[in-house]
């Protein structure tokens, strides 16, 4: 075989297995049902927590969930499952809402068991990542921070029950 039939060839070759995707076995359907179900996971949780629905949001998390906010100075606030399902139920105690605009699900990234995905609605920014268990996509993780200003985050963290700096109690 001449070298340039061979560049050719091992070009082709190397292109078809480029498109052919991961060599895991998942098929570009399979790839599809996850996009469908991590965006489904992120809907549970953002339209649980306007509406109130608690067990929708508990059904979007893993136990060993983590969300955290950074103050201004950097120190980091944490909370976990049963404080941010608490703070649901009490969303829909008050009657909030969706907000008619202003919200966006994108996600960002699939692989194999993991899934990063970034949630806006018009006063803060949630980056999730997810985990696949079992047969379905639930919230490991959520990092957030507010649109606005460092005086409002202070106000709006100050006596927030969902959160506490770790290593001191609650």
């Amino acid at each position: 075989m001449h070298t340039r039939n061979r560049r050719a060839w091992v070009f082709a070759l190397g292109l078809s297995a480029a498109l052919a995707g991961p060599a895991t076995g998942q098929t570009s359907a399979d790839r599809s049902n996850d996009m469908d179900d991590v965006r489904a996971a992120a809907a549970d949780y953002l339209e649980g927590w306007f509406t109130g629905d608690a067990e929708r949001m508990k059904g979007a998390l893993r136990p060993e969930l983590v969300k955290q906010i950074a103050d201004a100075d950097g120190t980091l606030q944490t909370g976990g499952v049963e404080e941010l399902v608490e703070m649901t139920r009490r969303m829909g105690q008050i009657g909030t809402s969706m907000p008619e605009s202003g919200t966006a699900i994108r996600v960002l990234d699939i692989f194999e068991t993991s899934a990063s995905v970034r949630v806006d609605t018009p006063e803060w920014i949630d980056y999730l990542h997810l985990t696949r268990d079992e047969d379905r996509w639930r919230i490991l993780h959520v990092l957030w921070d507010l649109r606005s200003g460092d005086s409002t985050r202070s106000e709006l963290l100050q006596g927030e029950p969902s959160l506490h700096v770790p290593g001191e109690e609650r």
